[in-house]
């Protein structure tokens, strides 16, 4: 789970990165010209696709699991968990 947990966390970061650099590019006043407009378009691609899979996730509750894994259940005397029972 952890390693989910990392992978969806990189994809929160990426998808902010790319939205950041189109946000600066509108503040700073660079948006006009055409290398900082394909710029944008890259950000707002990464934005999206890295976005949506992080929502996704959280929306199927795969990042919810990620955070709370299960504990392991009681297990019998023998050890074995999935044992039948007598």
């Amino acid at each position: 789970m952890f390693e989910t947990l990392l992978l969806l966390l990189f994809c929160a970061l990426i998808a902010l990165l790319g939205l950041a650099i189109v946000l600066w590019l509108i503040v700073t006043g660079r948006i006009l010209t055409l290398d900082n407009l394909l710029l944008s378009l890259i950000g707002l691609t990464m934005g999206g696709i890295f976005g949506g899979l992080f929502a996704w996730s959280v929306r199927s509750g795969e990042f919810q699991a990620a955070l709370n894994p299960k504990k392991p259940g009681p297990s019998d005397a023998s050890g074995n968990p999935s044992a039948p029972k007598a």
